[in-house]
């Protein structure tokens, strides 16, 4: 099954009143301009991802400040490395999401819950769940209560902390290098 039959079939049609089909993230996935499931992207940019033109996003090639935000947190996570598993806390893949994260996340995310091991083996999925939580704290806070909220929990968004995170830096240090590298 193709990625836009499995699409359409997880979203529903509308239908206006008088029977005709209204124009749904479906259509408008359809009408990208880059095809769906290539892997082509601008070096330094995230790989293309469709949900970007439903979502009013954009992967202009790292031209949105969401998409220079999300390329910020993967590289102070894990480099960018779908694999990183980190030793200490467990945390998992690209933008190492902790463990016990992954089944709220993925649902909000996805509609279903997946395991920590099935995130891992899929960067699909990992941009996926990602996305959905980074561009919420995106929306709702901004790119560094994003920043803080993504390293700190949500709480940590609009508090300010000089303090280290045990051998890890502070949430405002943490905050600070992200967005150094949007602006």
């Amino acid at each position: 099954m193709s990625y836009e039959d499995t699409l359409k079939s997880y979203i529903k049609k509308s239908r206006t009143r008088r029977g005709e089909r209204t124009r749904t993230i479906a259509d408008m996935l359809m009408t990208t301009s880059n095809p769906v499931g290539s892997s082509a992207s601008v070096e330094g940019s995230a790989p293309y991802n469709p949900m970007d033109k439903a979502t009013g996003l954009g992967n202009k090639g790292g031209s949105s400040s969401f998409t220079k935000f999300i390329n910020s947190i993967a590289k102070q996570e894990s480099g960018g490395n779908y694999k990183a598993v980190n030793s200490s806390s467990g945390a998992l893949g690209k933008y190492q999401i902790m463990p016990a994260n992954i089944a709220s996340w993925s649902k909000e995310a996805l509609g279903r819950s997946i395991t920590p091991q099935q995130f891992l083996k899929n960067p699909n999925l990992q941009e996926r769940v990602a996305r959905s939580k980074l561009s919420y704290y995106f929306n709702k806070y901004g790119a560094a209560g994003a920043a803080k909220a993504w390293y700190g929990g949500e709480g940590a968004a609009r508090r300010s902390s000089n303090s280290p995170q045990g051998s890890y830096p502070s949430i405002n240090a943490y905050a600070s290098k992200v967005t150094s590298r949007i602006r």
